[in-house]
Parts: C-alpha cells; sequence; structure tokens
C-alpha cells in the first residue's frame, strides 16, 4: 500500500476519461490510504499535486477537497495542497473558508508565489461581485496588479484581471484608490497586454482567453471575436477552461445573450463548452424562445460568412439542441409545483391509431405525484413570453405501461403547444450501437422553473433489449426526461438512477448508473396498441 503506481494513476485517467464516479472516487481513496501509510509520505507530495489537479480540471471539487483535507491529516502539510485546497473552495463559493487557508500560507510563500497571490486576489473579486464591498474590489486590483507587475511578460493572467476590475470600477463608479481615472487606466493596462500577446508566435490557449478580453475591454468586439474564435477552436482547451473562461464573460464583464457583444461572443463559448467532453451549460428556457432563435440563427450566420463553417459546427449542434428544448415539457400540478418531465412526440408517425401530437412520460410520475386528471399540467417553458407559463390541461391518458414493464404513460392534452414546437424525432435504429457514446438529457430537475441540459458525466455505458444505462447526473424531477444521442433524436425515456444499479446481462455487482427505457421497445408496444 506504500505506492501509488503507473497503473494507479491508469485506472484514475480511465475513470475520468469515462466519467466513472465511483472509480474515480476509488482512485482518491487508494491515493489517500498510500499516502497514510507510508513513513516518509513528502516523496509522494509531486504525485498528490499532479492527482489533485487532475481532479480540479474535471470538476471533482468536492472530492479535491476531501482529499486534501486527508492530505493535510497525513503528513502532506504543504503549501501547494493548500494552495489546492483554496482553489476547490473558491469553486465551491466557499470563500471564506478559502481565504482562512490561503492567508495562512507562509509569508514567503504569498509573498513570492504569483498563483497564490491570483487566487487571494479572486477571494476579493468574487466578493466584490457577489457583495460589492469598494474595499473588496480595490483588494482584488491590488493583488492582481503587483503581481503583474512583478513579470508582466509572464504574468497576462494577473494583468488581465486587473484591467477588467478596473474597467468594471469604471462602469460601476466605485474610486479605487490609486487609480484616479480607472476607465483609462484599464485600458491602457489591455492595450500592453494585448499587443505583448498579439506579437507572439502560437500564443497558448490561455492567452488566447486574455487577448479575447483585452479586445473587450478595449472596445473591439469584431476583434475579441476574432480571439475566441482562435480559443474555442484550439484542440487542446477543455470543459474547465471554457466554463472559467464564460464565467469571468458573464461576472466580470457583464455579457448577456441579447447585448452586443455578448450577443456574439457567448453563444459561440457555450457552444463549444456543451460540445466538450465533462462540459455543461445550464441555461433559462427563454434561450429556446422564438427571439432568441433568430437571434442564434443571424449570430451563426454571420460568423459563418466570416470564419467559415469549419470553426462553428458545434454552433448548429446547440441550435438543434435548443430545438429540441422546446418540446420538453414541466408537469406540475395546478399550484404550479414541479413533479416531473415529458415530452412531445408525432403521434401518427409512431401509429395510425394516435392523435397529432402526444406527451410521453413516465407511469409513477402521473399517478404518484398529482391527482389524474384534473390537478395534471404541462407547460413549455422553452417558449417565449407567457407562453412559457401557459398551463396545458391533460385531457387524458392513452396508454400506459406500469412498473416494471416500461414504466411509461402516454398522454393527450386537450389543446396542443405552439405549432413552432415541433415533436421530437426518435432514433429509428434503436440505441445498439450507442455503446461507449455519449448520451443527453434534458429536464427539469428538482422541479426548477427553467430548463436544464444535463451535458456532463454523459456516456453509455451498456443496453439490454429493454433499457439502456448512461452516466448523466440526473437529479430528482428528471422522471420522463428525453434521452438522446449526440444528432438530439430521442433514444430512451429516462426513468430512475442510482449508486448501486444493477449491471446488465448477468454480470456481478453495480455501478453508478442512470436507466431508461429503450424508445423503440414503447414505439414497438405502441404500435401493437394502436396499429401501425
Amino acid at each position: 500500500m506504500e505506492s501509488w503506481t503507473d497503473a494507479d494513476q491508469a485506472r484514475l485517467e480511465d475513470a475520468l476519461r469515462m466519467f466513472d464516479r465511483q472509480g474515480v472516487t476509488a482512485a482518491a481513496e487508494r491515493f489517500a490510504a498510500v499516502v497514510r501509510f507510508r513513513r516518509a509520505p513528502d516523496g509522494l507530495l509531486d504525485d498528490a499535486l499532479a492527482v489533485l489537479a487532475r481532479l480540479h480540471t474535471k470538476r471533482y471539487v468536492a472530492l479535491v477537497q476531501w482529499l486534501a483535507e486527508s492530505l493535510l491529516r497525513n503528513g502532506l502539510d504543504q503549501p501547494s495542497v493548500r494552495y489546492r485546497y483554496g482553489l476547490a473552495l473558491l469553486d465551491d463559493d466557499r470563500v471564506a473558508a478559502a481565504e482562512c487557508i490561503l492567508r495562512h500560507l507562509p509569508a514567503s510563500v504569498v509573498q513570492s508565489d504569483s498563483e497564490v497571490r491570483g487566487a487571494i486576489g479572486r477571494v476579493h473579486k468574487t466578493r466584490y461581485l457577489t457583495g460589492q464591498s469598494e474595499r473588496d474590489l480595490a483588494e482584488a486590483v491590488s493583488w492582481y496588479r503587483s503581481t503583474y507587475d512583478r513579470d508582466p511578460a509572464e504574468h497576462h493572467y494577473h494583468g488581465i484581471n486587473a484591467a477588467a476590475l478596473l474597467q468594471r470600477a469604471h462602469l460601476d463608479e466605485v474610486l479605487v484608490p490609486g487609480y484616479a481615472t480607472p476607465g483609462a487606466e484599464a485600458a491602457a493596462l489591455a492595450t500592453e497586454i494585448h499587443d505583448r500577446i498579439a506579437g507572439l508566435a502560437g500564443p497558448r490557449r490561455w492567452r488566447l482567453a486574455t487577448a479575447t478580453e483585452a479586445a473587450l475591454i478595449l472596445d473591439r468586439p469584431d476583434e475579441a471575436l476574432a480571439w475566441l474564435n482562435r480559443y474555442v477552436t484550439d484542440p487542446d482547451v477543455d470543459a474547465f477552461e471554457l466554463n472559467t473562461t464564460l464565467r469571468q464573460f458573464e461576472r466580470v464583464h457583464g455579457l448577456v445573450d441579447d447585448v452586443e457583444p455578448g450577443r456574439r461572443l457567448l453563444p459561440v463559448l457555450r457552444s463549444r463548452l456543451l460540445a466538450s467532453a465533462g462540459g455543461r451549460v445550464v441555461l433559462p428556457g427563454a434561450a429556446a424562445g422564438d427571439a432568441s432563435l433568430r437571434r442564434f440563427d443571424e449570430v451563426r450566420a454571420g460568423l459563418e460568412r466570416r470564419f467559415g463553417d469549419a470553426g462553428f459546427q458545434s454552433m448548429s449542434w446547440l441550435r438543434a439542441a435548443l430545438t429540441a428544448c422546446r418540446a420538453v415539457a414541466r408537469i406540475e400540478t395546478r399550484l404550479g409545483d414541479g413533479v416531473g418531465t415529458g415530452f412531445l412526440l408525432d403521434g401518427r408517425s409512431i401509429a395510425a391509431g394516435l392523435p397529432d401530437r402526444v406527451l410521453l412520460t413516465n407511469a409513477h410520475v402521473i399517478p404518484d405525484t398529482v391527482e389524474p386528471i384534473d390537478g395534471c399540467y404541462v407547460t413549455f417553458r422553452g417558449n417565449d413570453g407567457d407562453g412559457a407559463r401557459r398551463q396545458y390541461p391533460i385531457h387524458r391518458v392513452l396508454w400506459t405501461s406500469p412498473v416494471p414493464a416500461l414504466d411509461c404513460s402516454l398522454l393527450e392534452l386537450e389543446t396542443g403547444p405552439d405549432p413552432s414546437i415541433e415533436p421530437l424525432p426518435l432514433r429509428r435504429g434503436g440505441p445498439d450501437r450507442l455503446a461507449g457514446r455519449r448520451a443527453y438529457v434534458i429536464g427539469y430537475p428538482n422541479g426548477v422553473q427553467d430548463v436544464c441540459f444535463s451535458l456532463h458525466d454523459t456516456r453509455v455505458l451498456d443496453l439490454d433489449d429493454r433499457v439502456v444505462h448512461y452516466r448523466s447526473p440526473t437529479e430528482e424531477g428528471s422522471s420522463g426526461s428525453p434521452v438522446f444521442d449526440h444528432e438530439w433524436r430521442v433514444v430512451a425515456l429516462h426513468h430512475r438512477g442510482g449508486h448501486q444499479l444493477l449491471r446488465l446481462h448477468g454480470q456481478a455487482g453495480t455501478y453508478e448508473a442512470n436507466e431508461g427505457i429503450r424508445l423503440d421497445r414503447i414505439r414497438e408496444a405502441l404500435v401493437a396498441r394502436f396499429g401501425a
């Protein structure tokens, strides 16, 4: 137990690649045990930092915190471990705890380590953005700017954060001691950073993101878009980096979808994030409304005219996802309490005896959560204005296959939703060739008001003649959600998940997974009942 081997590291990497949270947790626990039983654990410091970094990059924030705690208790109480702990706390919005960890590092480390200084700057930046404390804004600028000035050629990250916060001070009309004209000084600093990066041959991806920010501060939206295009088309950029950039754009620069330059920049960034392994984006239902889709199409057309379509295939993919969102319904009580999800299908394309439009959900959603049928309504939140809140009463249950059969109910609405809401397409060939590929879930987890994409930890694990097993982090309330393939065709009806789901095909043991009922099996049952 005293060694962390190449095989151990390989198992961790495989688990990360396959979004196997149980496997990742087991690897982290094994590493903690190796450190705990090691007589001289200092020799494991490099391995510890590598494991923490990999977990952090893949956004296992809680696991980083747990492992760092274990390492600190068991002989690896080192500043570099504490720094990683502090970063994970910041990512979890535990700002006070993060500051306590970072501020209690040795004074020599706080003075000399640029990453630690940047993290302390981030503490104050976060506090200002959430609480509007002018003191925290001044502190954040001071930590970032002083670190940048020590080595401008290397510390672009610190410099651009200082510039962005000075620009924010100018817009918020906040005085920052030592900066009489924060807007002008932000522009001067952004120009300095921009020109230095522009002179580099093949700047690394983080510098591309920095150059994008510099162009934003300098009010050069076309140039910002060009830099962003280079950034998102870099094959090495990952979901962690993209999410960090998106957060900076939205929280610090205040970009929004319906105002330039956010109107052009945010769709590019979100599209690339959604298409990345491990990417996750939560969008309000209004993002799938008619007006939003028209803006999206205008932006996409403009980008393709300027840059060609090679770099923007992910935008077409996101457009298809947004269209799918519109057909996903929130099932709720008359008072608006969410109880599950359902989705619109073209009944006539399934069986001749069905109405044009039908809604599919789980059988366990309807009888167990509402009083059918008078107390059951659906809303389509991916709609515009008042249409997003309109409740459509359920007219009748056309057909039910209870648990433990197919766990599904087919519903007919009293009146159909807006004709612009298109029924979801089905994957005709079934899911048989999807093992090992990604799966996607759209629903209303925990009864939330807006449609949510579930687009991380997504991988088809296995399937049999009735069900599909996949890793999508669905939450309570996702029952009845559609499960999609990569082309946004429905392959399954989500109906349950768990940490110890029995494996298929008689294999021994359990794993963490979600389970959906195959849509081709549901379709066969409907054809048998209502005719081909």
